[in-house]
């Protein structure tokens, strides 16, 4: 039997009334949550960075006074540091008071216008001879007074050492102290060559650090170092270099360059100098090494010593990046350009030495057909019997 069709009417207002009471019920449910979405969004966007801020603060406080008191001025070719002034009251912490086994105390004089010290491992005495035969020598330019050194530590073995002393005695370049020399220790080998420079040849005009597997293009150095002093252009609290901006800290355990959270906070350095080349100007080396006095050793050197150490000393780090080539297996294709070699580079890695024997013997051939081109109106550059 079918329902009259008043009660079908009736059943019909009340089901259509409850699903209208329904709809708007869950209309309104579903506008007060996406009404609150935007909030809870933006308080989780604002907790991120209040966190982080809060941890960088943290961060701050723990670190050094010289990190808070940190400054930069940042322009197309230099960059400032601010001084951090030594004070009366404040005691040596450390002294590098390492004694030398090898030490030429009488290498430099008056005449001095380029020191060259190099960072050489024990082993390397190969690498140590293409440097004296190439780049290194003394001779290389007319009427320029270059010195060269290099630095080590104390050997592994009494063989080794011995080894040493009998190249030192040959050549009078070796600077030796008495500190393991493993590559931890870098920091103090480049503190040892600081503080020889200080004591045994303050009167250079400028210093030179190198690597030993860096080429440099001597002849394009040493010009542009004399255009500076004869300009008076750069010639005091001086470092040279290729200039790296925002490294980060390597926190892989399993890399070579691992540094914990205990050693170093931060998770970027403040601008450094790359360590495979830098020019100092005669005053920086004193300043740079009496910083080191008062600062706690840390092991990683390049960012110590033309890092922390420079920014410490009040140094003007310039920018030189564009006279480097820092790829290895770029040193071959950018040393022999045409225009390298008359004008632009003058830092190179290389992958080997054999390289820097190749690219020397390209360098001294375009040397001297330009000093045939010149010889009558400047003077000779370079002594046209220099082979390799």
């Amino acid at each position: 039997m079918l329902p009259r069709i008043t009660t079908v009417y009736k059943y019909g207002f009340c089901a259509t009334l409850g699903f209208l009471i329904i709809m708007i019920y869950m209309s309104q449910s579903r506008h007060s949550r996406t009404a609150k979405r935007p909030f809870d969004r933006l308080g989780r966007e604002m907790e991120i960075p209040v966190k982080s801020n809060r941890h960088y603060l943290q961060v701050e406080q723990k670190r050094s006074a010289e990190f808070q008191a940190f400054k930069t001025k940042t322009n197309e070719n230099k960059i400032i540091k601010s001084e951090f002034p030594i004070s009366s009251t404040q005691k040596i912490i450390s002294p590098h008071n390492f004694d030398y086994i090898i030490n030429e105390e009488k290498l430099c004089d008056n005449e001095t216008f380029l020191l060259i010290y190099v960072h050489t491992a024990p082993g390397h005495v190969r690498h140590r001879n293409v440097i004296r035969d190439t780049w290194g020598n003394a001779n290389n330019i007319k009427d320029i007074s270059i010195k060269l050194i290099f630095l080590l530590g104390n050997a592994s073995t009494r063989k080794l050492n011995d080894a040493i002393k009998f190249e030192s005695e040959h050549y009078h370049d070796i600077i030796q102290e008495d500190f393991v020399d493993s590559y931890r220790n870098l920091t103090y080998k480049g503190i040892m060559g600081l503080k020889w420079v200080t004591n045994y040849c303050k009167t250079a005009k400028f210093i030179l650090k190198t690597d030993d597997d860096i080429f440099v293009n001597i002849f394009i150095l040493i010009k542009h170092l004399k255009a500076r002093l004869e300009h008076d252009i750069g010639t005091s609290n001086l470092i040279l270099c290729h200039i790296w901006f925002r490294m980060h800290v390597v926190r892989d355990k399993r890399s070579k360059w691992y540094i914990s959270e205990a050693e170093y906070e931060p998770n970027v350095f403040p601008p450094y100098c790359s360590g495979a080349a830098f020019v100092l100007s005669a005053d920086a080396p004193k300043a740079m090494y009496k910083r080191s006095l008062y600062e706690p050793f840390f092991w990683v050197d390049d960012y110590f010593i033309s890092g922390l150490l420079a920014t410490k000393a009040g140094l003007v780090r310039e920018k030189f990046n564009r006279q480097y080539s820092i790829s290895p297996m770029q040193f071959i294709e950018k040393f022999l350009h045409p225009i390298s070699l008359e004008q632009q580079l003058i830092f190179g890695q290389a992958v080997n030495i054999n390289q820097i024997l190749r690219v020397w013997k390209k360098v001294l051939e375009f040397m001297k057909t330009l000093n045939k081109n010149t010889e009558h109106s400047r003077g000779k550059l370079i002594d046209d019997n220099r082979t390799i």
